[in-house]
């Protein structure tokens, strides 16, 4: 589970899941696609295990010790019947239905004082898919645009959009054409909902920090390691 909910099992906490889509029953719609289901900022509910500082330094205005951060969430669901899924390039993985949704995890950090400040703010964006192309940032930017308009800081200088790297996910949403090959061509619907979850978990992570900018709420970053056992299957444990 996501969103502020920590994840527990034997010997393990984390607070990512990749999404796969396996054979269900139910949730199949006419497009394709189940019903959007709205992001979220994230709340203070995720644990991580044996913090750890690499080193420490002196704060200051260009450095300071601590940060604005907002995090949000945004639905990258993408088509839930009869699309290929990218990654293992196998024509015969085909999606039946859907086991968990797909997510785009935005995290913004700014050292801004007050505000946020184009030139000292910066945006990761996560998303439940084999890999992600520069369109897909432009796309999602522009997206982004039509709701915040220009009164925003996150550029594409500033803003990173990365992949889980899930090989169970739908494709199809690739600029190449060898990419798509082996999903059965391009399927534009899976690149819009891949722009639509990414340009949502943007705008509720500038919404989160925007709130800690009136709380006057900063955060302090370190670094984390953690053990994630079950957490995603990529591979086949038999053929690795």
């Amino acid at each position: 589970r996501w969103r502020g909910e920590r994840i527990s099992g034997s010997g393990v906490t984390a607070s990512m899941m990749t999404a796969v889509a396996m054979p269900a029953a139910g949730g199949l719609t006419r497009g394709g696609r189940t019903e959007r289901v709205s992001g979220r900022r994230l709340g203070k509910g995720n644990h991580a295990v044996k913090h750890r500082r690499l080193r420490h330094v002196r704060a200051s205005a260009s450095n300071p010790e601590e940060f604005i951060v907002g995090c949000g969430t945004g639905d990258v669901t993408g088509p839930i019947d009869g699309v290929g899924m990218m990654g293992y390039a196998k024509i015969g993985q085909v999606t039946r239905g859907m086991w968990q949704r797909q997510w785009a995890r935005a995290f913004l950090v700014s050292s801004s004082s007050d505000s946020l400040d184009s030139s000292e703010t910066v945006a990761v964006v996560v998303v439940d898919a084999c890999m992600c192309f520069p369109n897909l940032k432009t796309a999602a930017l522009r997206a982004l645009a039509k709701t915040r308009g220009i009164d925003h800081p996150l550029t594409e200088a500033n803003t990173c959009v990365c992949a889980t790297h899930t090989h169970a996910a739908p494709g199809g949403f690739a600029p190449f054409g060898l990419y798509n090959v082996t999903t059965g061509g391009a399927v534009s619907v899976a690149f819009d909902a891949a722009v639509e979850g990414v340009a949502e978990a943007l705008d509720a992570a500038l919404d989160d920090a925007t709130d800690a900018i009136g709380r006057r709420s900063r955060c302090a970053l370190s670094l984390t390691r953690a053990t994630l056992a079950g957490a995603a299957v990529n591979r086949s444990m038999h053929g690795y």
